[in-house]
């Protein structure tokens, strides 16, 4: 990173952090400090659910963001520059006067399609390899339609929590742009939808299937589903389109677990789903938490169990950390 850093010599840095990755950061910034005397700024959950906490276990760390940062970054380095009060920047935390400041929250972008693409151009794609089995295709890169989730429901999941960001998506229009670009100028060879839900609005998925297909886009493509909100006809039409994987996020195979966590769906329904996916020749990915809240070492023999059961063509288990 410093190495990096050293040929780029920056303005400003930014980190990124969670609970998970606290006290790995921390040593980051403080490793940059020793090196680079410019201000740094830390983003991520961590600083948005716990700004105080960011700023106080972090002393080199000049400023947080909390939430969307497009909007924020700007004003406040433009702040910086011409050395105004910081107060009035919404989203932000620093220290003034011994004491830390935290500022009121910055409304989240309601239309999406007003923020820029991503600067591609900055990044060197291939040399950015999935995990084996992820995808078909190299060079892939992730790609947001959307931000937050529609349900905000599961007690898990940060999406559902106070410190969420409400949901939007982005228009088809300028998510088929955008791949268009990835394709044309940078010769990527297939898209994975990071959207936490893909399969939602029945309506926006089949219009984004039949502009990708109009415009003769023709990699191979995979997304993220809901068991309640996904739909036959969206499966049919996605396998039609270059869609070549569908992950579900199962979570538990206990049914008293995901009632515990609000997951409002069942394991019979979930077997239900990855039958039909399979049918349209669309391979899934099953996610599983073990250790979630009512959790068992009993329940969790249920999940390998049903996994195993289910017959899907992967499965992930990661394990429930509390942030």
């Amino acid at each position: 990173v410093k190495r990096i850093l050293r040929q780029s010599k920056p303005d400003a840095i930014g980190v990124s952090a969670n609970i998970a990755i606290k006290n790995q950061s921390a040593t980051l910034v403080q490793s940059l400090k020793e090196e680079f005397d410019v201000p740094i700024f830390m983003g991520g959950s961590l600083a948005t659910t716990f700004p105080y906490n960011a700023l106080k276990d972090n002393p080199h760390v000049s400023f947080i963001l909390r939430g969307e940062a497009e909007q924020t970054m700007p004003e406040l380095l433009n702040k910086l520059e011409k050395g105004d009060s910081l107060k009035e920047v919404a989203g932000i935390g620093y220290r003034e006067n011994g004491s830390i400041t935290v500022t009121e929250p910055r409304e989240p972008i309601k239309n999406i399609d007003e923020i820029p693409p991503p600067a591609w151009e900055l990044y060197n794609i291939p040399i950015y390899k999935a995990l084996p089995l992820q995808t078909l295709k190299h060079p892939a890169v992730p790609y947001l339609t959307s931000r937050g989730c529609p349900y905000a429901r599961c007690t898990f999941c940060f999406e559902g929590g106070m410190a969420a960001p409400k949901y939007r998506r982005h228009s088809v229009e300028r998510v088929i742009n955008d791949i268009k670009i990835l394709v044309e100028k940078h010769k990527v060879k297939e898209v994975a939808f990071w959207d936490d839900i893909f399969f939602v609005n029945q309506d926006w998925v089949l219009e984004f299937c039949k502009r990708f297909k109009e415009e003769k886009i023709g990699i191979p493509w995979q997304a993220l589903a809901y068991v309640n909100s996904i739909t036959p006809k969206m499966i049919e039409v996605a396998s039609k389109t270059g869609c070549w994987n569908i992950a579900i996020g199962y979570e538990s195979g206990s049914e008293e677990v995901l009632k515990k966590i609000k997951k409002a769906t069942s394991l019979e329904k979930t077997k239900e789903l990855t039958k039909k996916i399979h049918e349209h020749g669309i391979t899934s990915r099953g996610f599983f938490v073990v250790g979630l809240p009512g959790d068992t070492p009993q329940r969790t023999m249920e999940t390998a169990k049903f996994a195993a059961e289910m017959d899907m063509t992967f499965a992930q288990f990661t394990t429930f950390f509390p942030e």
